[in-house]
Order: C-alpha cells, then structure tokens, then sequence
C-alpha cells in the first residue's frame, strides 16, 4: 500500500536580526515573530537547547503562540 509521509519544515532558530524587514514585516513587533514563523512553517529547532534547558514557562509560552501541529 501507499506510505503517507509528513514533512515537517523549519529553520533554526526564529529570531534573527536580519530577517526583521526581509522575512518579517519591517514593523512586526519581536513578540509577535514567532506566531508569524509558524504560520508559515511547521516546524522550529529550538538550538538554545545546547545552552541550557529553557524554563517551563518559556516552552509553555512557545506553545501557546504556536497552532496546534506544529513542531
């Protein structure tokens, strides 16, 4: 039978400097970077990782800004 694959699709890390005016909107403000990421991606990796686990806060604030889905 057929195998259905999901592609999930992103980049590391969501906020850049350069991308403020060329991926982002000039305007956009930082706390809104994320939400505008994933609703053009599925998916993020998060490299802070390497430098230490983020607080629970922060990962249940990325969540909340994301859709459900995304990864």
């Amino acid at each position: 039978g057929d195998i259905l694959m999901k592609w999930y699709i992103g980049t590391m890390g969501f906020g850049y400097r350069p991308w403020q005016g060329t991926f982002y909107p000039d305007k956009l403000p930082k706390a809104q970077q994320l939400p505008y990421y994933a609703s053009r991606f599925n998916a993020l990796e998060m490299d802070s990782t390497f430098y230490g686990v983020p607080r629970i806060e922060t990962v249940e604030r990325w969540r909340a800004l994301t859709p459900a889905g995304f990864r």
